[in-house]
C-alpha cells in the first residue's frame, strides 16, 4: 500500500499539539507535510516570504487530503480548506478540545470528514445542520483503525 500523503493545516503555532496528533497515524501508512517545519515561530507571519507561500502550495498539490486541526486554525487554514474544496481534494477535520469551529460554516461546509477524539463531541457534531449530511464521515477516532478509517473518508468522498 502507498503512503498517503497528508497536508496538515493548523496554527504553526501549535506545533507540539500537531506533532502530538501525527503521532497516532502509523508512519508506514501517512507521509506528513507539516508547515510548522519550515517556518520560523520567531518570526511574525506578517513578515513570512512568499518561499514559504509556495512551499505550502506545492506541498498540497502533492497532497492526498488535507487534514485541519479544528481545535486551532486562523485564517490561513481557512484559505488552506477553500483551496481543498477547490481542487476537489477530501479534507478531513480533526477534532478533540473545541467545538468552536462549529460557528464557521464556511469550513464545516468544506469538510469531507471529521474525526472526533473526544466522545462528548460526537453526538454533537453529528447534528450539527450543515456537517449531518456528511453523517457517514463523522468517525469516533479509533487510533487501531485510523488508516480504515482515513480510507473511508476518501472512498465515501469519491462517491460524492
Amino acid at each position: 500500500m502507498k503512503k498517503i500523503k497528508v497536508y496538515f493545516s493548523g496554527s504553526v503555532v501549535n506545533a507540539l499539539q500537531i506533532e502530538q496528533i501525527v503521532n497516532i497515524f502509523p508512519k508506514d501508512n501517512f507521509e506528513f507535510y507539516l508547515p510548522h517545519n519550515f517556518t520560523k515561530s520567531n518570526v511574525p507571519h506578517s513578515k513570512y516570504s512568499k518561499e514559504i507561500f509556495d512551499k505550502c502550495l506545492k506541498f498540497m498539490e502533492k497532497s492526498d487530503l488535507g487534514l485541519i486541526n479544528l481545535d486551532c486554525f486562523g485564517k490561513d487554514s481557512s484559505w488552506e480548506c477553500g483551496w481543498y474544496h477547490a481542487h476537489n481534494k477530501p479534507l478531513i477535520g480533526y477534532v478533540s478540545s473545541s467545538l468552536s469551529f462549529l460557528k464557521d460554516w464556511m469550513i464545516k461546509g468544506g469538510l469531507d470528514g471529521i474525526l472526533v477524539d473526544n466522545e462528548i463531541f460526537f453526538d454533537i457534531i453529528r447534528t450539527d445542520p450543515i456537517i449531518k449530511h456528511r453523517r457517514e464521515n463523522i468517525l469516533k477516532l479509533d487510533r487501531k483503525k485510523i488508516t480504515d478509517q482515513i480510507s473511508l473518508i476518501i472512498k465515501n468522498d469519491k462517491k460524492q
